[in-house]
């Protein structure tokens, strides 16, 4: 039977092609896994279980998960072990055209749960708040990551800001009626 007729709380939700697909969560003692996913056909409203492809990650759950063109990512999360939780600072992508997962090259700073996420136009991820330990005591950490390797373009201005931050943050005459001002203060906005 699909774990869908169970009851589960801390999952997420995304929306492909009229189904709902359900990653992770859990009960109190357990989480439940990415290597079948529960889906709710919107059509008929009945419940469905995928086999994905491919390693996937473990059973979690207080992860976030952000959908990205025909990607779903799966941020962070807690594990509950016989030895006690692990939490999680991976970032897994599960393509939504084969249903296989991959472990991306990319990781948070530290292991993260109960944050949100969210990803750029430019696939710039950030992930805000959650709890970093086990203590379960919010933080206010805000981590950023590239899910696709930024254009030239980003990297150059990324580097130019390091080293002339002040400049960045100032009208500057000669600039005012160009688009380098408006990329500056997009860049701007994602570097600060």
């Amino acid at each position: 039977s699909s774990d869908i007729d169970k009851r589960r709380y801390l999952h997420d939700v995304v929306y492909h092609d009229k189904k709902l697909i359900l990653f992770g969560g859990g009960t109190k003692t357990k989480c439940f896994g990415f290597e079948e996913l529960d889906i709710i056909d919107l059509n008929d409203h009945k419940p469905t279980t995928i086999t994905t492809q491919g390693p996937a990650p473990t059973p979690r759950k207080f992860q976030s998960v952000v959908r990205y063109f025909d990607e779903v990512f799966v941020i962070g999360g807690w594990s509950d072990t016989p030895t006690g939780p692990i939490l999680s600072d991976e970032v897994w992508k599960l393509s939504l055209s084969n249903m296989t997962w991959s472990k991306c090259f990319t990781s948070l700073r530290m292991p993260h749960f109960f944050h949100a996420s969210s990803i750029t136009p430019d696939g710039c991820l950030f992930t805000f708040g959650g709890c970093i330990d086990k203590s379960m005591y919010p933080s206010n950490n805000l981590q950023r990551a590239w899910i696709r390797p930024p254009k030239l373009q980003y990297l150059t201005m990324f580097n130019f800001l390091k080293n002339n931050a002040k400049l960045a943050k100032d009208e500057n005459e000669h600039m005012k009626y160009s688009e380098t001002i408006e990329f500056m203060q997009k860049a701007v906005h994602y570097y600060f």
